[in-house]
């Protein structure tokens, strides 16, 4: 329900991947909550490992594996948010590098805060593709094609 409430007020990168109820904020000497104190989420995952749809296109398995490098799971599946996996700006800029180094495209992080699933980001990648191979002259092209084969 907190998820959900939360969702409906915040853009999906600022929900919290993981809540942690607690009878007190544990308080320093100035009355401070003390960060250090608190407890560390735990990684319970488990009602989306069961409903998780697993990758299937070339582009799919690659984001997924990436995924899985990044954050440190097991599986992901196609419609898991990133961001409710765990994922955060600072891991969001190493998935971003690795789609660089894999693809040979710029990911905006726009387009990831917008789309922050694997089903989403691969059609935003490869309609990134889609249009560089469009701008390719004819003469480019048959270079490409020629390497390739």
């Amino acid at each position: 329900d907190l998820r959900d409430f939360l969702k409906a007020k915040l853009p999906g990168y600022m929900v919290p991947a993981a809540f942690v109820p607690l009878d007190s904020l544990p308080l320093n000497g100035n009355g401070k909550v003390e960060r250090k104190a608190l407890p560390v989420p735990e990684s319970n995952r488990a009602e989306l490992n069961e409903s998780s749809t697993a990758p299937g296109t070339p582009t799919e398995i690659a984001l997924a594996e990436i995924w899985r490098g990044v954050l440190h799971l097991e599986r992901v599946g196609i419609h898991d948010n990133f961001f409710e996996l765990g994922g955060h700006s600072l891991l969001m800029t190493q998935v971003i590098s690795r789609v660089r180094d894999a693809f040979q495209v710029e990911l905006p992080m726009r387009t990831f805060f917008e789309s922050p699933t694997i089903a989403e980001l691969s059609v935003a990648i490869e309609e990134l593709l889609a249009d560089e191979i469009s701008q390719l002259s004819d003469e480019e092209a048959r270079r490409l094609m020629h390497n390739t084969v």
